[in-house]
């Protein structure tokens, strides 16, 4: 009778703790991107997938919950609830998605970076309920309680040997000049063309995703990565 009142105890308890940890979340934003991480040496950066989930405490500060998971699981996600994915998401492996929806989460721990700002967690089920402007987006980030709000963003500078870098029109040396940014001006990567040409726009804080004006195409050899 005390091995299975024993039994019964235990059983209730890692129940009710199974119970505890699941988590729902309400009205946040699930968002997919690329961030570049560098190699050891510093010699080479490699773009690798994360998701993470969004959601406005009632201070209005924004709380980042990131989401643990493998590169083909987070492609999985994506490919299931994300409608609208750019082309160059997956083939110039860059940029950021967003949805708004509810998710339900365990294996909640809290991080201890940004004042509590950030926590991971594994991701039991996502809800969608609608898409999300990049306005939006961006406000809410903002709102972030640390510097790295935007973690995708890549920006870049002239090469050491240029004073100035030419925007032109479209991705051709023989399409029309649109601009001249001088060297001091760092440059953030809307998009890849291909190997050779990207589309760019000046550095601005006060921008969306920080992409001023003006915009342009500029050749890559043209540019040092500022990441």
């Amino acid at each position: 009778m005390l091995k299975k009142s024993v039994f019964l105890l235990l059983f209730l308890f890692i129940s009710q703790n199974s119970f505890a940890a699941s988590k729902e979340v309400h009205n946040g934003v699930l968002q997919a991107y690329w961030e570049l991480e560098w190699n050891k040496d510093f010699t080479k950066s490699i773009p690798k997938l994360h998701l993470r989930y969004l959601v406005t405490e009632k201070s209005k500060s924004v709380k980042v919950i990131m989401l643990d998971m493998k590169q083909s699981d987070i492609k999985h996600v994506i490919n299931l609830y994300f409608k609208k994915i750019p082309p160059s998401f997956y083939k110039y492996s860059e940029g950021h998605i967003e949805n708004s929806g509810d998710i339900i989460i365990d294996n909640v721990v809290e991080t201890g970076d940004c004042d509590g700002t950030f926590s991971s967690a594994q991701l039991q089920s996502y809800t969608p309920l609608a898409s999300i402007t990049l306005k939006d987006i961006d406000t809410m980030q903002r709102a972030i309680l640390c510097d790295i709000s935007h973690p995708y963003t890549t920006t870049y500078e002239p090469g050491e040997d240029l004073k100035d870098i030419y925007l032109r029109k479209s991705p051709s040396l023989e399409s029309e000049i649109v601009a001249q940014v001088h060297a001091t001006n760092a440059l953030v990567k809307i998009k890849t063309v291909d190997d050779k040409w990207i589309l760019v726009g000046v550095y601005d804080y006060n921008a969306p995703d920080f992409i001023g004006t003006p915009k342009g195409y500029v050749e890559i050899k043209n540019l040092n990565l500022n990441n």
